[in-house]
């Protein structure tokens, strides 16, 4: 029979996370990926954890050249040209950001060529191609 290693602090700190994505309207499905994701990636979760206890983001985690700042401007830019578009008309979600922007980070590490494409380009010229 297996030994089950049980470790209630990194169940308090799933707790954590997964309290702080309810709470900025993710479901049960995108904060499992989400952890397990952090947990496969070590010094991201490091950051993630320093953001949850401090709410500041330090880029220090670097992946292909890109740091969670990076991906929280990417992400600002995207959400504004929702906006601009006539869609998502809710205030902004600073926080609901944030956590696109550590998910992005993810995205990076497992489908690096697409998200090293999507996060160079400017996405602003994106709509004049759509008109």
């Amino acid at each position: 029979m297996k030994e089950i290693f049980y470790d209630d602090h990194e169940v308090t700190i799933f707790g954590l996370v997964a309290n702080h994505c309810y709470a900025h309207g993710f479901n049960q499905e995108w904060v499992n990926q989400f952890w397990s994701g952090l947990q496969e990636l070590k010094p991201l979760y490091e950051e993630f954890l320093h953001y949850l206890n401090t709410g500041e983001i330090t880029g220090a985690y670097t992946l292909y050249g890109f740091t969670v700042l990076d991906t929280f401007v990417w992400n600002m830019e995207y959400d504004s040209l929702q906006r601009d578009r006539g869609r998502n008309a809710d205030s902004c979600d600073r926080d609901r950001l944030i956590l696109h922007s550590f998910n992005c980070m993810l995205e990076l590490y497992h489908n690096p060529e697409q998200w090293k494409l999507l996060l160079s380009e400017d996405q602003r010229m994106d709509i004049l191609s759509t008109l």
